[in-house]
């Protein structure tokens, strides 16, 4: 499926309320544009049919005013735009314009309106892989990097130099990158914040991690049960230019104040390393929190059918395949859509249903404009309750409206939750 920006969506919905031309300006002032290179397109209009149509200087060559400003043209001579209130500085060579029938913030408003409402015949399909049986960290498959390149959920140790991975990765699509990293540093992440780790005393704890190294570094995974001054540790990756698996198994002892799970490097800062796939885990947890990006239960629920090949075969979880330890579950189902706001922002339809958004953007234009124009209410209502009917048209037109996804009902392996702050995915094991 194509992807449609929002600067295409606002040029569709310019030509079916309108008329719509673009073009990048020769020369210009404060008050006017200046293109012979698009003077063919616009000679093509009657000048009285684009006055108090609206000049929008898209972008500037320099990145600067007038960028993103908007005029009502006055007239339209040959080759030059001309409008009466100035810009906040001069067009120029290089910038580029749009002439549109109605102001661009009212047009892009109007399309993000359309696009917040055109779910649940047109949505976003949802495959997530962010949760793990069994496992207690988060962020552990490395995929979200929202701040200076540190992985969300993990506090840097020892000041390494972090980056997100995208070429290197055990699964996923980017993995935690340290190169060069300090002796004795790395990375850390609290555990049981919502639990009194005295709960878990005396229980079985596994941490592991995927870690890749080209040198016999001291790369290694860290458990410490009292802030870091005493800790369990992995034996280190052995350098080989591999992914390898390492693992520390300890029990939670019974002076636990606090659990942390660490990345860590205890020699050499010379080698680049890499972390992905991590994995923390004390017993059996049955309530996972589904992903906000969901609009209802996800539609289907599978798990990966070995947890060496995250890549590989993912098998649907029923009665007979129960969840298991240690598998990477993956939810499919039904989100909207982010509505765009910048004009690069995309989102996932064809051109087919762009024309459903764009008769609901229409519709919505010309419904505010009904009270916000009351001398042409008349033929407001007019068009508005003209796109109305293209929005009824549309939505029974084959190939336009997307097949609804039902959510999985609770059974024997799965149920579902839900509270006043979440809903919850809850295993049976």
């Amino acid at each position: 499926m194509a992807t449609v920006t929002l600067a295409r969506f606002r040029e569709l919905l310019a030509r079916a309320t309108g008329s719509y031309i673009a073009g990048t300006a020769d020369s210009g002032s404060t008050t006017t544009v200046v293109d012979a290179t698009t003077k063919g397109a616009i000679g093509q209009y009657d000048t009285r049919r684009l006055v108090n149509h609206w000049l929008y200087i898209v972008t500037d060559a320099g990145s600067a005013a007038p960028e993103g400003e908007a005029r009502r043209i006055t007239s339209v001579s040959s080759n030059t735009i001309t409008v009466t209130v100035v810009f906040t500085a001069a067009t120029a060579v290089g910038d580029t314009y749009e002439v549109l029938p109605f102001h661009p913030l009212d047009m892009n408003d109007a399309i993000q309106e359309a696009i917040r409402l055109v779910y649940p015949d047109l949505y976003l399909p949802i495959r997530d892989e962010s949760l793990k049986v069994d496992n207690l960290l988060s962020n552990w498959d490395f995929e979200s990097f929202t701040v200076s390149n540190v992985p969300d959920s993990w506090t840097e140790v020892g000041n390494p130099t972090t980056t997100e991975e995208t070429t290197r990765v055990f699964q996923g699509t980017s993995s935690l990158k340290a190169a060069p990293i300090a002796i004795d540093s790395g990375y850390s992440q609290a555990l049981f914040t919502g639990v009194n780790v005295q709960d878990i005393a005396g229980k079985s704890i596994e941490l592991s991690c995927r870690g890749w190294s080209d040198g016999a570094t001291g790369m290694k995974m860290r458990l410490s049960f009292d802030g870091a001054s005493t800790y369990t540790d992995s034996l280190n990756h052995s350098g080989s230019s591999e992914w390898e698996k390492l693992l520390v198994q300890t029990t939670v002892p019974s002076t636990a104040t606090s659990a942390t799970a660490y990345l860590w490097n205890g020699t050499s800062g010379t080698t680049t390393v890499y972390w992905d796939d991590a994995d923390c885990r004390v017993e059996g947890i049955t309530r996972y929190t589904i992903p906000t990006t969901f609009t209802k239960h996800p539609a289907r629920i599978s798990q990966a059918a070995d947890c060496d090949d995250p890549n590989g075969r993912y098998d649907p979880i029923t009665q007979t395949n129960l969840a298991l330890s240690g598998r990477i579950l993956r939810l499919e189902g039904m989100g909207r859509f982010t509505v765009p706001t910048a004009d690069t922002s995309t989102i996932l339809v064809d051109e087919t249903q762009a024309e459903l958004v764009i008769a609901m953007a229409a519709r919505t234009l010309f419904n505010r404009l009904i009270s916000q124009d009351p001398a042409d209410k008349d033929l407001h209502t007019e068009r508005r309750d003209y796109w109305s009917g293209e929005v009824g048209r549309l939505k029974s037109q084959s190939g336009v409206r997307m097949r609804a996804m039902p959510a999985v009902p609770s059974h024997g392996a799965v149920r579902f939750a839900e509270d006043a702050t979440a809903r919850y995915l809850e295993l049976v094991r």
